[in-house]
């Protein structure tokens, strides 16, 4: 579906249950047309995600999270993917990007 749609941020819930999180950004990054789209990892659990996963992700998001934190990451990782991949589109919005790591 990704590949069809051309989404400008994927959330990715690392708990899937037909094929694994880091599996599935794996596949995302190594998609010619998919590997320039952000991808916020969503994770109730640090010893969850492996090192693989949060060096792929562009960021991390940790449950519990409120809607306010949720809405700032997908537009500030949209308008990233913008910058990076040069593309534009009408469903991003044009704000700064930053990347906050939690440990």
């Amino acid at each position: 579906m990704a590949k069809r749609l051309r989404p400008a941020v994927i959330l990715l819930d690392i708990g899937l249950p037909r094929m694994s999180g880091g599996e599935f950004l794996k596949r995302v990054r190594g998609h010619p047309s998919l590997r320039e789209t952000p991808v916020i990892v969503v994770s109730g659990q640090s010893e969850a995600l492996s090192e693989g996963v949060t060096r792929l992700a562009t960021g991390v998001l940790w449950k519990p999270f409120d809607l306010t934190e949720l809405m700032d990451r997908v537009q500030e990782s949209a308008a990233a993917g913008v910058r990076l991949s040069g593309m534009h589109d009408d469903n991003t919005a044009a704000v700064g990007y930053q990347q906050s790591n939690r440990s």
